[in-house]
């Protein structure tokens, strides 16, 4: 008998999602001879887990497992639920996020590829009307015919995955599963609780990964309860210039450990200008409603990005086509007719 964790990082405050999530795993397809242990995070949610479960009954060949630690983000919580876990017990690890569900054959899919010798499995997933990967240019680029693409799946080498994962986060947390057993060390980077935490665990998975394999179907569907990362998205957010260090520090962290080319380097480097005149946006108007954070942002850029110091007066001059380029797509969200696509 093979065991399959299922961390579930938990902080939500509408009633019925984690339920949903829940269920979703339960309604799976279950190969034979599997044991599932679902593993909650709980990350100080202001809806306590116990209330949210209430009333969900343990299918068979399942256990439920419920840990509490202090607030520190979904890779700090996901982290939780890998250190709980024994590789000598599990053999397969998958996430779902509390909001988010699984289709009926996600777990067998991916206990299918892990079988057959895959160490890391991803799939596609629906996100507003369409699915994930529709997103990506590189699954434009490898595959054709979209929404029934060709080929359905894929095998990639890690050196591939690296290159693609650093320009796209090209899984989602909950379409993901890996072999635990050759890789038990893996974990998320607590330091980053805004943005790229998830992207830095692909990467880092990929790495050490001997065979990687892709899925385009649609084997789940993305929710819309708390998310850290749209929260910080609107203007008047107060963790939106850190998000931006975050996605900063992220492309630091891929030129200083990662053996990109030259070519490759300078790409990731070039894509840190929009983040940096969109992060000078923020703290500007920051400065008039909110100075401390403003105050903030400018001493954690300094402090840890220096390699970024000469993208600020690049940042100045692109101001005001920038603040321009923010009004005309403000003008056309707002323009839009209900039941497009946004």
């Amino acid at each position: 008998m093979k065991t399959v964790a299922v961390i579930i990082p938990y902080y939500q405050r509408e009633a019925g999602l984690l339920r949903r999530a829940l269920q979703s795993i339960a309604d799976q397809n279950m190969p034979q001879d599997v044991h599932v242990r679902i593993v909650i995070a709980d990350d100080e949610s202001p809806l306590p887990v116990e209330a949210a479960i209430e009333g969900f009954e343990v299918p068979q060949g399942h256990e439920l497992v419920i840990l509490h630690r202090k607030n520190g983000g979904p890779g700090a919580a996901r982290n939780t639920g890998l250190d709980s876990l024994d590789a000598a017990e599990v053999d397969y690890v998958m996430f779902l996020d509390s909001d988010d569900v699984w289709h009926p054959d996600h777990l067998k899919a991916a206990m299918t590829e892990l079988d057959a010798g895959s160490d890391f499995y991803f799939a596609n997933s629906q996100h507003d009307d369409k699915d994930t990967f529709y997103y990506f240019d590189y699954m434009q680029r490898h595959h054709k015919n979209g929404p029934d693409y060709e080929p359905v799946r894929r095998q990639i080498t890690p050196a591939e995955a690296v290159d693609a994962i650093a320009d796209e986060c090209l899984p989602h947390a909950s379409q993901v599963a890996f072999n635990f057993k050759r890789n038990p060390r893996v974990r998320f980077d607590e330091g980053f609780r805004r943005a790229c935490e998830d992207q830095l665990f692909f990467l880092d998975l990929s790495a050490k990964c001997e065979r990687i394999t892709y899925s385009m179907k649609v084997m789940g569907s993305r929710g819309t309860g708390v998310s850290v990362y749209r929260e910080t998205m609107a203007w008047g957010s107060l963790e939106g210039p850190n998000r931006i260090i975050d996605e900063l520090l992220f492309r630091k962290r891929l030129l200083q450990a990662y053996k990109f080319g030259l070519g490759k380097k300078i790409k990731i480097y070039m894509s840190a200008q929009p983040k940096i005149n969109h992060w000078l946006f923020l703290v500007l108007r920051h400065m008039k409603y909110n100075p401390d954070v403003s105050r903030n942002a400018w001493q954690r850029y300094f402090k840890q990005l220096p390699q970024f110091l000469i993208c600020i007066p690049i940042a100045f001059v692109s101001l005001p086509f920038h603040y321009l380029q923010l009004r005309s797509e403000a003008k056309a969200h707002v323009a839009e007719p209900v039941g497009t696509a946004s």
